[in-house]
């Protein structure tokens, strides 16, 4: 299961996080905060740098730089992470570039 981060699933992700659990469903989720929270992996835009780039839209307007001016960015930083469940496949954990927990 895949799960997409957005404000219902993030405002309940306990929920979400304890379904899974006890469905018994590999789930992987958009943000890091899913893993730190329990479950088995996330991989999707760091959110501190998605901030930044948000900022430096805003300053740039704020300035004078007019939107349609801007050019629309795609991310290019990414937050891997993995629970470090002991039922975690050894291979998912040498692969991961962060392991939380363990």
């Amino acid at each position: 299961m895949f799960v997409v981060a957005e404000v219902l699933t993030l405002a309940h992700r306990r929920q979400v996080l304890d379904f899974a659990s006890q469905q018994r469903l590999p789930a992987m989720y958009e943000f890091g905060v899913f893993a730190r929270e329990g479950g088995l992996m996330a991989y999707g835009p760091l959110l501190t740098h998605t901030f930044q780039r948000g900022a430096y839209y805003v300053s740039s307007i704020l300035k004078g730089a007019k939107p349609d001016d801007l050019p629309v960015e795609q991310p290019t930083n990414f937050e891997p992470g993995e629970d470090a469940q002991p039922d975690c496949a050894a291979s998912l954990l040498a692969r991961a570039d962060e392991v939380i927990g363990g």
